[in-house]
């Protein structure tokens, strides 16, 4: 068992105990320890390359959350967009978000994201 932030697969057994857990505050802190984790340890983390996908993870948790307030999870679909620009799932999330601040901001970022999207994607 690994039981130090310092090794570089904590991360991943961080995330292994976070997913199957209920869409709540409590994963939602889990999600964040291991973004913590991951941040930590940096690029000789297994999960660094993946950090994206773990950002849209916690956000899509806050977004389930908070559908009255989806504004709380754009911090995570912009972090999610600093490490990959033209993730397709992030922009996705961020458009959701954004419906509530800019409308306008919001159909383009639909519009990138149905540039983006493969046509297998359920959301397109």
């Amino acid at each position: 068992t690994f039981q130090q932030d310092g090794i570089p697969a904590y991360s991943s057994c961080l995330l292994l105990q976070a997913m199957p857990m209920l869409v709540d505050e409590n994963r939602a802190a889990a999600m964040r320890k291991v973004i913590e984790v991951i941040l930590k340890n940096g690029e000789e983390d297994h999960l660094y390359k993946y950090l994206h996908h773990v950002y849209c993870l916690l956000s899509g948790n806050i977004l389930e959350m908070n559908y009255d307030n989806p504004v709380l999870a754009l911090p995570a679909c912009t972090s999610a967009l600093t490490y990959k620009q033209d993730y397709s799932l992030a922009i996705h999330l961020a458009a959701e978000c954004s419906m509530v601040l800019s409308p306008a901001d919001s159909i383009q970022q639909f519009r990138r994201y149905l540039q983006l999207a493969p046509p297998c994607d359920k959301r397109v």
